[in-house]
């Protein structure tokens, strides 16, 4: 998933003639801006993934299949 995003996110960029340089001084320049809901549950989502991808590894290594 995030690998699309990425890529949707470069291919939004590429149609508006805008330079990788160019896309990533505007990230540095200005924080983002997270107020209608959906920003807010996106970004819990990706702050939680870590969590999720470390804990998914943890069952794996240690042969954990249930809780």
């Amino acid at each position: 998933m995030i690998t699309s995003l990425f890529d949707y996110f470069r291919s939004i960029a590429r149609l508006a003639n805008i330079t990788p340089e160019a896309m990533e001084e505007a990230a540095r320049a200005s924080p983002p801006s997270i107020e209608h809901p959906a920003e807010w549950k996106l970004a819990k989502f990706i702050l939680r993934f870590a969590q999720v991808t470390y804990f998914v590894g943890y069952c794996y290594h240690n042969n954990v299949y249930s809780l």
